[in-house]
């Protein structure tokens, strides 16, 4: 597996079929140099072949993506919403701590 530089420091990233997990097809991911050379370097200092590297990269990245736009749109859901504790239950748990030693 070869990664030669394209034109205007453009590098492709071949992921041969065993590693693609899909249909068994070649997958090509184009990368900048600035890129490229970064993956290259933690791909070496992780003892990780490049294409483990970059899946393992992408894999972590969307989990991540994923996480945040489930609290946005939480977030969106209740950001009119007040959280107010009901007065009865406010006092309920007022009475319950009295004489208590804290």
């Amino acid at each position: 597996m070869s990664n030669k530089r394209l034109k205007r420091g453009k590098y492709p990233l071949r992921f041969p079929p065993e590693t693609a997990h899909t249909d068994g097809m070649e997958k090509v991911i184009v990368l900048d140099t600035e890129s490229f050379q970064a993956a290259e370097r933690e791909s070496l200092q992780l003892r990780v072949s490049l294409p483990e590297f970059c899946s393992l990269a992408i894999r972590e990245f969307v989990q991540n993506h994923r996480k945040n736009s489930v609290t946005e749109q939480l977030n969106a859901v209740y950001t009119g919403y007040t959280a107010k504790i009901d007065g009865g239950i406010l006092q309920a748990q007022y009475d319950g701590l009295d004489g208590e030693d804290w």
